[in-house]
C-alpha cells in the first residue's frame, strides 16, 4: 500500500494517458486518480508493442498455429528465426476453398458422367444402325472385363440386349468421381481433427506417395504438374477408367477436366513490395496479408488496402465464439463494400479462435483496443491522412471497436494518434448481456440441431466472458469515479440494431437504449425492423435467414420464390427477406452518417471533420451538407436501381420504413434528419 500511495503521487506525472483523462474528467482529487490508476492497469496501454512483453514469442505462438505453406524464403530477415519466415495463415481462412473444391468436383461428377452417357448412347445407336453390335461391345468389354467375371460369370451366354444392358451399367458405376470416400478424402486432406493439414503427392518421394504434414513440418509448395495433387491425379485416374473422346467434351467439362492445383489451392508468395507474405484470391477479388508489426493477418481488396484513393477507409472488426469468426468471415463481403465505392480492410482480431492459445495478456481489452488503434493509426498514414476511416463491426466484433473508442476518449492515445472518424457497429454485442446472449444461443442450437454447442467453441466463450467482465469493470469504474468524463461520449458512434436478432433476445433493442444511455449517452442507435415480426411463421424460420437478424451485413441478394422461395414455405413473396436490400440500406446509412459527422455533429474534432470535408469533395466534387448520401444515391441509379431523385426522395418521407428499397433509402434520410433537429 506504501507503494501503491508513493505511485498515485508519482505516475500523474509520467503517464501522460491519466493527464489526459484528469483533463477530460475536470478536476478529480488525488483517491480518485489513485481509482483511474488502478483502472489503468486493465485497460490503457495505447501500444500494441507495448500490449506483448515479447512480440517475437507472440509471433512464434501464433506461427505455430498457423498453416506453413512456405518455408525458409532466404530474403526474409527479420530477427524472428523461422516464426517470420512461414505463412500465417490459419486452417480456417481455407474453409471457402474447401467449399469451392466441392463444388467444382461435383460439377466434374455431373458433367462427366453426362458425357459418358452421351458418348455410349449415341455410339450404341450408330452400332445398331451400322450392324456393329458386337464391335461395340469388345470396345467397352476389356475395361470392366474383371467386374463382369466377378458379377456375370455367364455374360458370353446371354443374349446381345441383356450384354449391352450388362455393359452400359458395369461402365456407368465404374468411376464416379466425387464419391463419399473421395470427398473424405478431399475433407482430411484439408482439414483434419480441428488441425491445419496438406496433402500432396510429394515427387521426391515416388509418384503416388500421399503425405500428410503437420502445422509444425516445413512445407515447401510445389507447382502444377499431372501428379502433384489429389485433384489432379484422381482427373488423370478418370481418363485412364475411361476413354472419353473429343467430340463428347462439352465447354463445360473442358475447363473441369484441366484442374491443376492453382486452381484449388491459391499460391502464397513473399512480396518485395509490402516485405511480406501475401495470398490472392482471384475469384473472391480479396489478398490476404500477414501484417508483420500486428502479428496479425489482414484481408483488402485485391489491388491493395487503398484501391480507391478518394474514398473512405471501412475497418472490418468480425465476431467471435466459433470457427468462422475470423477475417476470412469477411471475405465475401469485402467486394460488396468495394462495389459501394469504400476501402474495406478487415484483421483478424485477439477473439478469433486461433490466437486463444496466445498470452492472455494479449487478449484483454486494453490489449484488443491498442492494437485496433495501432491499426486504425497504420490505415490513416496509408491515406496520408486524408481519407475518413470508418470502424465496422459485427456482432462482438462491434464490442472491440466500441472498446478501442473508449479507451481513445478516456485515456487518448499517444503521439496525436487519433481513433475512427465514425464507428458503425452492427448487432452489438452487449457486454452487460453476454450471458444471457449464450444462453438463448445454446437454446437456439438445442433447438435447431439437438446440438447447444454446435459450431461454437468453449474456449472462445470464455474468453468474450473474460473480456465482458473486465469491460464492464473498467467502464464501472470509470463512471464512478466521474460520471460527467462521459458526458460527451459516443457521437462518433451509431449502434445498428436488428429486431430480429436472435442472440440478442426480444429485448435486445431496449438492452442496447440502456446500455447507450450509462455508457456512451451521445451515441445514435438506428434499428432495422423485423418485416416478419406479425407473421405467424416466423418464429419457425432459421433466424440467420432472416432480415434484421443478428447478421444484418451478408452478401446474400433478395430472396424469390424462384431462388430461395422453399426456404420460406408459406410467406408472400412480397415478404422475404430482402437481404440484398437490407446491405444497401446499412452502406447507405454509413454514408450518410459521415455527413451528419462532418455537417452537423457538434462534437466532430477539427481534424476529423477536415478529412471528412476533404475526402468527401475529393470523390463527390461538393461541400454541400448531405453529399456522400447524394452521390450514393446516384451511384445506385447508375447500376440499375429504380429509385427517385433525392430531391424527390427527401421530399416526401411519409413512406419511410417501409420495405422497398426506396422506402428503406428514406428512412436513413430521416433518421439524419432527426441527428439535425435534435443538434439544433
Amino acid at each position: 500500500m506504501k507503494f501503491l500511495k508513493v505511485l498515485c503521487g508519482t505516475i500523474p506525472l509520467l503517464f501522460s494517458p491519466l493527464t489526459h483523462a484528469a483533463d477530460r474528467a475536470g478536476a478529480l482529487d488525488l483517491s480518485a486518480l489513485c481509482s483511474t490508476i488502478l483502472l489503468a492497469q486493465n485497460f490503457s496501454p495505447p501500444n500494441p508493442l507495448e500490449v506483448a512483453q515479447d512480440r517475437a514469442k507472440l509471433a512464434a505462438e501464433r506461427s505455430r498455429l498457423a498453416l506453413p505453406l512456405l518455408n525458409g524464403y532466404s530474403g526474409y530477415t527479420d530477427g524472428f528465426p523461422n516464426a517470420l519466415m512461414r505463412l500465417f495463415y490459419r486452417r480456417e481462412i481455407l474453409f471457402h476453398q474447401l467449399e469451392q473444391v466441392e463444388t467444382r468436383l461435383s460439377s466434374l461428377e455431373r458433367h462427366w458422367n453426362s458425357a459418358i452417357n452421351r458418348q455410349l448412347s449415341a455410339e450404341l445407336e450408330a452400332a445398331k444402325e451400322a450392324g456393329t453390335v458386337q464391335a461395340f461391345i469388345g470396345e467397352y468389354r476389356p475395361l470392366v472385363n474383371e467386374a463382369l467375371a466377378t458379377s456375370h460369370p455367364t455374360f458370353d451366354r446371354k443374349g446381345e440386349e441383356s450384354q449391352i444392358r450388362i455393359l452400359l451399367d458395369a461402365l456407368r458405376r465404374r468411376y464416379i468421381p466425387v464419391s463419399a470416400a473421395e470427398t473424405k478424402k478431399i475433407k482430411t486432406a484439408l482439414v483434419s481433427h480441428g488441425q491445419p493439414v496438406w496433402t500432396l503427392f510429394d515427387s521426391t518421394s515416388g509418384s503416388g506417395t500421399l503425405r500428410y504434414f503437420d502445422p509444425d513440418t516445413p512445407l515447401h509448395y510445389h507447382h502444377a504438374t499431372d501428379h502433384s495433387s489429389v485433384y489432379s491425379n484422381m482427373i488423370t485416374e478418370m481418363k485412364r477408367s475411361f476413354p472419353l473422346k473429343d467430340a463428347f467434351i462439352t465447354p463445360e467439362l473442358a475447363p473441369l477436366l484441366s484442374l491443376q492445383p492453382s486452381d484449388i489451392i491459391d499460391p502464397v508468395v513473399f512480396s518485395a513490395a509490402t516485405q511480406t507474405f501475401e495470398l490472392l484470391l482471384p475469384r473472391k477479388r480479396v489478398m490476404v496479408r500477414f501484417n508483420r508489426d500486428l502479428s496479425l493477418l489482414e484481408m483488402m481488396p485485391i489491388d491493395g488496402r487503398i484501391p480507391r484513393p478518394d474514398s473512405p477507409v471501412l475497418a472490418l472488426a468480425h465476431g467471435a465464439t466459433t470457427w468462422g469468426s475470423n477475417v476470412a468471415s469477411w471475405t465475401d463481403m469485402i467486394p460488396v463494400f468495394e462495389n459501394a465505392g469504400f476501402n474495406p480492410n478487415a484483421i483478424d482480431l485477439e477473439s478469433a479462435m486461433g490466437y486463444l492459445a496466445t498470452s492472455p495478456e494479449a487478449r484483454k481489452p486494453a490489449a484488443t483496443a491498442a492494437v485496433i488503434n495501432e491499426w486504425l493509426h497504420d490505415l490513416r498514414k496509408q491515406t496520408d491522412n486524408a481519407q475518413p476511416i470508418v470502424a465496422v463491426g459485427r456482432s462482438f466484433g462491434s464490442t472491440q471497436h466500441f472498446t478501442a473508442a473508449l479507451a481513445t476518449h478516456w485515456f487518448g492515445v499517444k503521439e496525436n494518434r487519433e481513433g475512427a472518424d465514425a464507428l458503425v457497429l452492427t448487432s452489438f454485442s452487449n457486454p452487460e448481456k453476454l450471458q444471457e446472449g449464450f444462453e438463448r444461443i445454446h437454446s437456439l442450437m438445442l433447438r435447431q440441431h439437438g446440438d447447444p454447442m454446435r459450431g461454437l467453441i468453449p474456449e472462445s466463450i470464455a474468453h468474450l466472458t473474460a473480456f465482458a467482465e473486465q469491460l464492464n469493470k473498467v467502464m464501472a469504474g470509470v463512471s464512478g469515479i466521474s460520471p460527467s468524463s462521459l458526458n460527451t461520449f459516443g457521437d462518433d458512434i451509431l449502434f445498428v440494431q436488428g429486431e430480429a436478432d436472435a442472440d440478442g433476445g426480444p429485448t435486445a433493442v431496449q438492452d442496447l437504449i440502456d446500455f447507450r444511455d450509462r455508457r456512451a449517452p451521445k451515441a445514435h442507435i438506428y434499428v432495422v425492423p423485423d418485416p416478419w415480426g406479425m407473421l405467424m411463421q416466423s418464429s419457425e424460420l432459421d433466424p440467420d435467414n432472416r432480415e434484421a437478424s443478428h447478421f444484418l451485413l451478408t452478401s446474400r441478394g433478395n430472396v424469390t420464390k424462384k431462388n430461395r422461395g422453399n426456404a420460406f414455405p408459406g410467406i408472400p413473396e412480397e415478404n422475404l427477406p430482402q437481404l440484398g436490400d437490407q446491405n444497401i440500406e446499412i452502406q447507405a446509412l454509413t454514408w450518410a452518417f459521415l455527413d451528419y459527422r462532418a455537417d452537423l455533429s457538434p462534437y466532430t474534432s477539427d481534424s476529423s471533420k477536415a478529412r471528412i470535408l476533404a475526402g468527401r469533395n475529393t470523390l463527390t466534387g461538393s461541400y454541400a451538407h448531405y453529399a456522400y448520401f447524394k452521390w450514393y444515391l446516384q451511384q445506385l441509379i447508375k447500376d440499375g436501381h429504380t429509385l427517385p431523385t433525392y430531391e424527390a426522395l427527401i421530399s416526401d418521407a411519409t413512406s419511410a420504413g417501409g420495405s422497398t428499397l426506396a422506402e428503406r433509402l428514406k428512412r436513413v434520410w430521416t433518421f439524419i434528419e432527426r441527428l439535425r433537429i435534435q443538434n439544433l
